[in-house]
C-alpha cells in the first residue's frame, strides 16, 4: 500500500493577519454600536482578476447607511488590495482624495483613523444625525 506523501510542508504554523475587510468591518460595527443603530457601518466588497488569473484584487468599501432616511447610502472609504494584502490604496471619497498608499496593517490604521476621526467626517454624521432627527416626512 502506498501513503500519500504531503508536499506542501508545514501549515499549521501560518499567522492569521487581519484583512483590510475586517479592519473596515471592525469600524462599520463601532459606528453602529456608539450611534445605537441611527447610523449603521457597511462593508461591501467585490473582486475583480486582471489578465492573470492570480492577479485577484479586492475593493472593500465603507458606507455609512442610515435606516430611517429610506436607507440612504454615504460612502466614506474605498480600500484597494491584492491577495497579499500589502500594499494597499484608501480612496477617501468625503474630501475626494484617491490614491494614499499604505504598506503595512499600522498605516492603514493610521490612515483610516485620520479619516474616520476628521473633522470633514465629524460633520457628515452630524448632518445624518441632524435629519434622523429632523421633523419631516420619512418614507
Amino acid at each position: 500500500m502506498t501513503s500519500t506523501k504531503n508536499l506542501w510542508g508545514e501549515l499549521s504554523s501560518y499567522e492569521t493577519l487581519r484583512t483590510p475587510y475586517t479592519i473596515l468591518k471592525e469600524q462599520a460595527s463601532i459606528l453602529t454600536e456608539i450611534t445605537n443603530g441611527l447610523l449603521m457601518g457597511e462593508v461591501e466588497i467585490f473582486q475583480s482578476h486582471s489578465s492573470n488569473r492570480n492577479d485577484l484584487k479586492f475593493i472593500a468599501d465603507l458606507n455609512i447607511k442610515v435606516p430611517s432616511l429610506n436607507n440612504y447610502t454615504y460612502a466614506v472609504v474605498s480600500v484597494e488590495y491584492s491577495i497579499n494584502l500589502y500594499p494597499l490604496v484608501v480612496n477617501n471619497y468625503v474630501v475626494n482624495d484617491h490614491g494614499r498608499n499604505c504598506s503595512s496593517e499600522e498605516e492603514f490604521e493610521n490612515a483610516l483613523g485620520e479619516i474616520l476621526s476628521s473633522e470633514e467626517v465629524k460633520k457628515v454624521i452630524s448632518a445624518l444625525l441632524s435629519q434622523i432627527h429632523a421633523d419631516i416626512p420619512k418614507s
